[in-house]
């Protein structure tokens, strides 16, 4: 599954272009050839990956899970990996564009607990690690978020 994107020698894989969204998107979901968007068979975002991604890289591809978590129906466990590995690398303080992004992406993440209808429901963990992330460390909690 993971193959495509490795080197024969077991490597640092080869990463697309920052400025390609498509192929990101292939790769970090593996959206391509008519599956969903929110499929769960993905590149994990491992520590020999993001390791490689500068501060630049690192914000531009929050930016493009952002939009595509808000195009999709269920976030994925794949894209809330890959969300909290980028947060691990995201620099604070955050320029305005980025902190807008991750307020949306919040906003996203609320209302996806709230459809939750089971304290013990799987999906919940995560959420709530990814909401605490953005709320608390990054500030981005707003007065009426709970």
């Amino acid at each position: 599954m993971y193959k495509q994107y490795y080197t024969r020698t077991g490597n640092a894989p080869t990463l697309p272009s920052i400025s390609d969204a498509q192929r990101w998107k292939s790769f970090c979901l593996r959206a391509h050839l008519g599956e969903p968007s929110d499929s769960a068979c993905g590149n994990p975002p491992t520590l020999q990956i993001v390791m490689q991604l500068d501060q630049v890289a690192v914000i531009r591809l929050v930016e493009y899970h952002v939009k595509w978590v808000e195009k999709s129906e269920q976030i994925s466990d794949i894209q809330k990996e890959w969300l909290f590995a980028l947060l691990g690398r995201l620099d604070k303080p955050l320029d305005s564009d980025t902190a807008s992004s991750l307020r949306s992406l919040l906003r996203r993440l609320t209302h996806e607990r709230a459809k939750l209808s089971l304290p013990t429901d799987p999906q919940l963990p995560s959420l709530n690690i990814l909401i605490v992330i953005i709320g608390n460390f990054f500030g981005q909690r707003g007065p009426d978020d709970t």
